[in-house]
């Protein structure tokens, strides 16, 4: 996979249980701190990792989907 990655919480959002690993030194140690933060957080210590995309483009795409009374929309891709 390579570096840098993210290491994330599964259960997170908004940026809650993300840590930047920069090189192999420092993942275990950032394995195990997300690991934790998650559980504290989440109630939940299942993380993943994600490579990191420095200057990631985002190019929103919207999806709409209508039942009764209300509307659900918009997700977004990174490109690299």
């Amino acid at each position: 996979m390579g570096y840098p990655l993210l290491a994330k919480a599964a259960g997170g959002g908004g940026g809650i249980g993300m840590r930047f690993v920069n090189g192999p030194d420092t993942l275990a140690a950032t394995l195990a701190t997300t690991q934790a933060l998650a559980l504290k957080a989440f109630g939940d210590g299942s993380i993943y990792l994600e490579r990191y995309v420095a200057r990631a483009t985002i190019r929103p795409k919207a999806r709409f989907s209508a039942c009764q009374a209300w509307t659900k929309a918009v997700f977004s891709e990174r490109k690299p």
